[in-house]
């Protein structure tokens, strides 16, 4: 009976009390060590985060240099990147701008980091992102 081999798999006693009724003596410990085995599978699994990097129209360059080095640092833990330019009122008149600066961030970010961009640069409401992701 398939009650049987799990009891004697998971080390539990398991009896057949019938012809077609088996018992396990220790339910508990079956679940108990079911649980535990799970955790160890979650534990092995890394969750890959999605970090974000928020630029702006009017960014200056040291501004943009230290999001560089943050965007370097997500990408060499392994994480994804969310790269976002939002835009505000009148801003949103100059998405060339807008556009430029990020192409350029993405540049900058690719001779220093190896990256594939998972979902191209676009128009999300108010906002221009695009999500890249570690080589």
């Amino acid at each position: 009976m398939a009650i049987l081999t799990i009891s004697r798999e998971f080390g539990s006693g398991g009896r057949e009390i019938g012809q077609a009724v088996a018992k396990i003596l220790n339910f508990h410990q079956l679940k108990y060590k079911q649980g535990k085995e799970i955790q160890k599978q979650k534990a092995r699994q890394k969750k890959q985060e999605i970090k974000g990097i928020r630029l702006s129209l009017r960014i200056s360059q040291h501004d943009q240099d230290m999001r560089l080095e943050q965007a370097v640092k997500f990408l060499k833990e392994g994480n994804k990147l969310r790269i976002e330019l939002p835009l505000r009122g009148r801003e949103n008149q100059h998405q060339d701008i807008a556009r430029s600066i990020m192409e350029s961030f993405i540049e900058q970010l690719k001779t220093r980091h190896s990256l594939s961009i998972e979902q191209p640069l676009q128009r999300q409401g108010g906002k221009l992102s695009l999500i890249c992701l570690p080589r």
